[in-house]
């Protein structure tokens, strides 16, 4: 047992020192002309998000809390409790 882990582990080591040195790569200078400037691109920006100013009613604040309770409840049950609920 000793012999293959041994094995093993100069076969990962010596795949190790045979991999391929990593060569840099070279990028392309920044375009420095494209775009906005950083501030204007801030001073620009906008949400899209509406809120209303109608108060939520109970039953709108319920009914996710409701649903999520059930679909736990039905997912504890077993399959043919589930079938005798349709």
């Amino acid at each position: 047992m000793r012999v293959i882990v041994t094995f093993l582990q100069l076969l990962c080591f010596s795949a190790c020192i045979l991999a391929q040195d990593l060569k840099p790569i070279t990028l392309n200078p920044p375009d420095l002309k494209r775009g906005l400037p950083v501030m204007e691109a801030f001073s620009l920006r906008a949400s899209a998000t509406d809120f209303s100013d109608k108060k939520l009613s109970l039953q709108d604040l319920i009914s996710p809390i409701y649903c999520s309770q059930l679909m736990v409840l039905i997912a504890r049950m077993s399959v043919k409790e589930q079938l005798l609920l349709q």
